[in-house]
């Protein structure tokens, strides 16, 4: 039996580099690639706390921000032939029950996540349904094309939120998301960007993108701040950490927008009813994209973000204990796996 080295989740704070079957096309729509660079998203870090704050399957590969080659593909494969390049949609929707039905698949009752319910891109090869492969254009990177998936989820909050030029935008956290949030919103016309982030690095790399504002929440009461920047409050806040709710209804001004968008899954907080009724806030949950990754794709290629400058580092698998620890600390913004080197 062929094998290929892959890093595999083993259970709570547990996972290891190790040789697994190599995949073989098991459908006659699937695709096989050779994974050329893997993003470590902040979910994966979740999925990797004691206790896991993101569930994830004991036996996985891990891995859901990826790009690959294709190597073959099944009989009923027409549009990809070895050679192409594809940005992976990890998402895998059934295209049959009530939500997708509907035309909303991020909803799907059977949704299979990649890298955390079936294997993912932290391995040398992976095996998808054709449809969750979108060529990449030649002037888009390998490396670039792996932030296609982290993209398309912010551009999936974006829709929702509808900023119109001029409007004021506050930005809880300053990772990889947030640094992706801003630059869409600038790039969309916002008039003020005011990014809340404690650690200087990240703050450091906000200001390179272009925030208006980048406040310290340690030392610095923010609500006080946006209310005397902006008079009324943000029109916009976006809780990028997965945990903010209830501080950022405090940034809002009446009728203003909340998008919530971390996931974290022990996140609690006290909430007013009478507050969003009072106020008519408007409140929006975010997850992933919808059928999206051709418009991102475009976006990408427009230059209208710089991937590039987000990438902190690029490592082989048995790295990856040095670079979460990066991650962790705030020192890293994004951590490009490379599993074939």
């Amino acid at each position: 039996m062929a094998t290929m080295r892959a890093i595999v989740y083993r259970g709570p704070g547990q996972y290891g580099v190790q040789d697994v079957p190599r995949p073989e096309l098991r459908r006659e729509d699937d695709v096989r690639v050779r994974v050329q660079a893997a993003g470590v998203c902040g979910t994966d870090l979740h999925a990797l706390e004691v206790p896991p704050t993101f569930p994830t399957d004991v036996g996985i590969i891990m891995g859901h921000e990826y790009t690959g080659e294709v190597l073959d593909a099944g009989d009923a494969v027409t549009d990809l032939k070895a050679g192409d390049r594809g940005a992976i949609e990890p998402n895998v929707n059934c295209l049959m029950c009530a939500y997708c039905r509907r035309g909303m698949p991020n909803m799907c009752l059977k949704l299979e996540l990649t890298g955390f319910t079936r294997h993912g891109g932290w391995a040398e090869e992976n095996v998808m349904p054709a449809r969750a492969l979108h060529k990449v254009p030649d002037s888009i990177s390998p490396d670039v094309a792996a932030l296609t998936e982290p993209l398309s989820c912010v551009l999936g909050g974006t829709d929702k939120v509808k900023l119109q030029p001029g409007e004021t935008v506050v930005i809880l956290g300053g990772g990889p998301i947030g640094l992706l949030y801003l630059q869409v919103f600038k790039a969309a016309g916002a008039g003020s960007i005011i990014l809340v982030e404690p650690h200087a690095g990240r703050a450091d790399y906000a200001r390179g993108f272009g925030a208006t504002m980048v406040v310290d929440p340690t030392s610095e009461d923010v609500a006080a701040l946006v209310r005397r920047e902006t008079e009324i409050g943000a029109d916009v806040v976006v809780d990028a950490v997965g945990s903010q709710f209830p501080a950022a209804l405090k940034l809002l001004r009446r009728r203003g927008t909340v998008l919530l968008f971390g996931v974290n899954d022990r996140a609690e907080g006290a909430i007013k009813q009478f507050e969003l009724t009072w106020n008519e806030y408007r409140v929006f949950g975010s997850l992933i994209g919808t059928y999206n990754f051709p418009h991102t794709l475009r976006v990408l290629a427009s230059g209208a973000i710089d991937a590039e400058r987000m990438i902190s580092a690029r490592i082989g698998m048995e790295q990856l204990d040095d670079g979460l620890a990066e991650l962790r600390s705030g020192r890293a913004i994004k951590m490009l796996v490379k599993p074939n080197g």
